[in-house]
């Protein structure tokens, strides 16, 4: 089973024919020359994504637009934080300082932050390479498989799938 793309054992287990699963030779053609993937969802993610694809509901900049609303909006907020330290009688100095201080911690805590919680979600950069890599490659094998051998794999998973029921 090891080494088997997830669709053909979910054709199995469903009790579909994994050979109709099989893509065409035209779409193996375009995969063949070089036809880029489909561009992945997302942009900045200010929240983690859980396995399985299906991401968590959370503050996202999904463009460019995303991103310049919210350096408006936080340049404003922190205007708005700067006055109001001066309005409580801080000193002008003062307040900027402490304005100052206050983004280049919270710049250093969120960003060591994501990258902590990058590490532990293993969804860095290279990770997601090997990934791709690995998927792209069984996907691969599995174009190349005759009609024969993915009877047979069909066969083999059916098997496996009756054993684990049993």
């Amino acid at each position: 089973g090891a080494g088997v793309p997830a669709r053909v054992r979910a054709a199995c287990a469903s009790g579909r024919d994994a050979v109709a699963m099989r893509p065409s030779p035209a779409a193996r053609g375009r995969r063949m020359r070089g036809a880029r993937a489909a561009p992945r969802e997302g942009g900045v993610m200010m929240a983690g994504s859980s396995e399985g694809g299906q991401e968590n509901e959370g503050f996202r900049l999904r463009t460019n637009g995303d991103v310049i609303k919210f350096g408006f909006i936080a340049t404003a907020a922190l205007f708005g934080v700067y006055y109001l330290l001066q309005a409580a009688g801080v000193e002008r100095d003062t307040a900027g300082n402490l304005v100052g201080g206050a983004i280049a911690i919270g710049s250093v805590l969120l960003w060591t932050g994501s990258y902590v919680f990058r590490v532990a979600n293993k969804d860095m950069t290279y990770a997601k390479q090997l990934r791709d890599y690995e998927d792209a490659v069984l996907s691969k094998r599995y174009e190349e498989l005759s009609e024969e051998e993915l009877q047979a794999l069909a066969a083999e998973l059916e098997n496996e799938n009756k054993q684990k029921r049993s």
